[in-house]
């Protein structure tokens, strides 16, 4: 075919070439550097070679013929000087100096227009395009051949949502489970149908040359479009960016909003309340820096009470959780927007919407609004202590014990908690396991296990838990346990959950304890015991509430958890200051004042001990400037 091949290494280490052609390796002249549409000077680095699949020096590249061209490349010696030019025009006839290139599949937008090279077929897929005045590069991921969430898109529906983005030009890449899309500060954000990142040859990316400036100029919303039923709520989430377009906020706080009231409301300064009709614009501030989102209202279709029961614990105020359908999607409703009756109100109340427990029981709530009506099952359950024991393991017998390579296995309470006691006879990988289906009570705040193993040497530890909402179990592991020592392994539940106010999850089914034990620690015939001095739940006694981040950085409680009567709250003083005290209830009374003078940096203790259980607020004056924090004691 006469054609005339430069092999480099971004090929590989050898050309893969058949015998039909002939081959020479060759080397830049000095002074010289690879590139395209310019003339660069090349000398023979070696031998010629019609065996074909020719090695590939490290800084050199092989050139490869056939035909009249593999004629040519015979005639050259070691040492011979050449000239080459790669060559590569653009359509509109210019030769660019370029420096890295990627190919594509097809072109999918021209100059505004869609053209008509669709390959009909959903994939996962990815396009990249410019806009008009080349101002603006447009990356775009699609995900696909996942069903349930995506099976991709058609070149044509890429090209067309890379119009609506804003590019006028973009090509489909590469696609498959080589579609993916990478962003520093939020890392993979798509899904890629091989389940994970494929290794792929090549990509695109983008990287900022601007200074370092942190300073927000220009605030956008992950939406800029939000469709809502009639009283939906909205709390959009905003990124921040600086002057030169770059990321550096992916959760930008403290943006206020507004709209016209013909559209709705704003509930505190970052939710949108959808309380009226039609469209409008939903404005976001920040700073002075301004951008806005397109609402639409819609009536609400399938309303149903997201959840048929759920447990209170008479501190926590749950926002009762009313859903609706727009676009095949469930959206919350606000629950002030409909009217509430409470079967028995000595169990609890609703107030506008918010739910709490005031009383240990069961009730039903009844929710309505026009023609929609729906039940809620409300159990409360108001810790009376701190610390709550899971089980007192009075009845052994109700614990499934299983094992490996142990014998003579006994569950024993004793006055200093419960003994687990075990004789060691041998076979590999033992293990002790105790399980117990058992439903924590109440929202509590922890799970601690407090154990010394004695003897045995422990690897790890796992525990076994299912929440309400899933149908499979969740295993969490401990290692680095310590032998002749007590050991606390302590589970919050604002960590074990991904949202632990999420009420649907609750009740917290205990399932099981197992302990892997090392079997080179043991000796066949001796008995051994497992001390299991606490295994209870955590109902924090003391909760601070405090806007100034200041503040909140200066407070410290402990210990924590408390009870009530034994709370207390310690204040480092970052400098000399003139401090006084004083605590009041929600009523406006004055309990307690406490006038402690000019007072040294560093930490002092304030006065609220022996506080009964309620809401309290601390005042604490710093040379007659107060700061407000409000105490919620269980």
């Amino acid at each position: 075919l006469d054609q005339l091949v430069l092999y480099n290494r971004y090929v590989g280490n050898y050309t893969h070439t058949n015998a039909y052609g002939y081959e020479i390796p060759v080397s830049l002249a000095d002074g010289e550097k690879w590139g395209l549409n310019k003339t660069m000077k090349l000398k023979v680095a070696g031998t010629g070679s019609a065996a074909g699949n020719m090695a590939i020096a490290e800084n050199g590249a092989v050139l490869s013929g056939h035909g009249t061209s593999a004629d040519f490349l015979q005639t050259l010696q070691p040492g011979d000087e050449l000239e080459i030019k790669i060559m590569l025009q653009l359509e509109d006839g210019s030769y660019p100096d370029i420096n890295c290139m990627v190919g594509g599949d097809r072109k999918i937008l021209e100059n505004g227009e869609v053209l008509e090279t669709d390959w009909a077929e959903l994939h996962p897929r990815t396009a990249i395009g410019y806009s008009a005045d080349r101002s603006k590069v447009y990356m775009l991921v699609v995900d696909g051949r996942q069903g349930g969430y995506s099976d991709g898109a058609t070149t044509k529906q890429m090209a067309d949502m890379m119009k609506f983005a804003g590019a006028a030009n973009a090509m489909n890449l590469d696609g498959g489970g080589s579609s993916g899309m990478y962003i520093e500060k939020y890392g993979q954000v798509n899904s890629p149908s091989d389940g994970h990142e494929r290794a792929v040859s090549n990509g695109i990316f983008v990287v900022s040359n601007a200074p370092d400036d942190n300073t927000v100029a220009e605030i956008l919303c992950t939406s800029a479009y939000y469709s809502l039923p009639k009283n939906g709520i909205f709390t959009p989430h905003f990124m921040g960016y600086n002057q030169y377009g770059y990321l550096i906020d992916t959760d930008l706080q403290g943006v206020t909003l507004r709209c016209d009231e013909s559209l709705g409301y704003i509930k505190g300064t970052d939710t949108f309340v959808a309380s009226g009709d039609g469209k409008g614009k939903l404005y976001a501030t920040y700073n002075g820096i301004e951008t806005s989102i397109d609402i639409v209202i819609n009536e609400p279709q399938g309303l149903t009470l997201r959840l048929d029961s759920v447990i209170n614990d008479g501190l926590y105020e749950y926002p009762i959780e009313v859903t609706a359908i727009v676009n095949g999607e469930s959206m919350l409703i606000s629950p002030d927007a409909f009217s509430w009756t409470v079967q028995d109100p000595t169990i609890c109340t609703v107030t506008e919407g918010l739910l709490k427990g005031i009383a240990n029981g069961k009730t039903d709530i009844y929710c309505r609004q026009d023609d929609f009506t729906d039940t809620l099952s409300v159990t409360v359950q108001i810790p009376d202590r701190r610390n709550r024991a899971i089980d007192d393991f009075s009845d052994a017998s109700s614990w499934d014990i299983t094992n490996s390579a142990l014998k003579d296995i006994s569950i024993v309470p004793t006055a200093q908690g419960t003994e687990l006691r075990y004789t060691f006879s041998s076979g590999r990988a033992p293990y002790l396991q105790i399980a117990k289906d058992i439903y924590l009570y109440s929202l509590p705040d922890s799970m601690r296990i407090t154990l010394n193993t004695g003897a045995t040497q422990v690897s790890k530890i796992a525990l076994s838990m299912k929440n309400n909402a899933s149908s499979t179990s969740t295993l969490t592991e401990f290692e680095n346990i310590p032998q002749n020592t007590d050991h606390v392994i302590s589970i919050p539940m604002n960590g074990y959950f991904e949202n632990y106010r999420d009420m649907s999850l609750y009740p917290v089914k205990f399932q099981s304890l197992k302990l892997f034990i090392l079997g080179s620690s043991q000796t066949a015939g001796n008995p051994y015991t497992i001390a299991l001095k606490e295994f209870s739940l955590i109902y924090d006694g003391i909760t601070v509430n405090v806007s100034n981040p200041e503040i909140a950085s200066l407070l410290r409680v402990y210990p924590n958890p408390v009870e009530a009567g034994e709370s207390q709250i310690h204040f480092v003083l970052p400098q000399n200051a003139d401090v006084n005290c004083e605590l009041y209830n929600l009523g406006g009374q004055l309990l307690n004042r406490v006038e402690m003078g000019q007072t040294p940096a560093g930490e002092i203790t304030l006065p609220i001990g022996n506080l009964a259980s309620g809401t309290y607020l601390l005042k604490i004056y710093r040379n007659g400037i107060a700061d407000s924090v409000k105490i919620i004691v269980k």
